[in-house]
């Protein structure tokens, strides 16, 4: 019941807005053509990809991005697991940088497990508020709640923890 109310919610489950009047008129006189592509891997993604709906290739990720916030500078902050896919988030963090696909995998030394917790670009940009977390007991999680606060550095990329919530 809750997917077919989710599909009717946003106009049935179509991929692609019905055009208006004047949007279609548009596209007729400028000779424009809707066409779905599928490039093969390797291939030089378009300038208007981002329009069109399209995604580059599958990239390698050191650890599983459970949890990832896009920073104002357009890199991508993410955690989740550790090098070796363990859930946690109390040893790694990693920042990619999609203009040279570059990846800085951090260490956290918070003491702090962000697994499970929650990001906030903060007004300013500057910094991306972290709350919360899992509970880390030097061997695994215990999957309940922490209060912890940390705030990560977007310029030095830095994790600080912060007081208690």
């Amino acid at each position: 019941c809750v997917a077919a109310l989710l599909l009717v919610s946003c106009g049935g489950g179509s991929d692609t807005p019905a055009p208006s009047a004047a949007s279609e008129q548009a596209q007729a006189s400028a000779g424009a053509k809707k066409t779905k592509l599928a490039l093969p891997p390797g291939t030089v993604i378009p300038a208007d990809a981002a329009t069109r709906g399209l995604f580059g290739p599958v990239q390698s990720w050191p650890l599983i991005p459970v949890h990832a916030v896009l920073t104002p500078d357009g890199r991508v902050m993410s955690y989740g697991t550790d090098l070796t896919g363990r859930q946690t988030g109390f040893f790694k963090y990693d920042v990619w940088n999609p203009e040279d696909n570059s990846h800085l995998t951090l260490d956290n030394s918070t003491a702090t497990d962000i697994f499970c917790s929650s990001q906030l670009v903060l007004p300013a940009g500057d910094k991306v508020f972290i709350a919360g977390g899992d509970n880390w007991t030097g061997t695994g999680t215990t999957n309940t709640g922490n209060n912890n606060s940390n705030l990560f550095d977007v310029a030095s990329r830095s994790l600080t923890r912060h007081g208690n919530m």
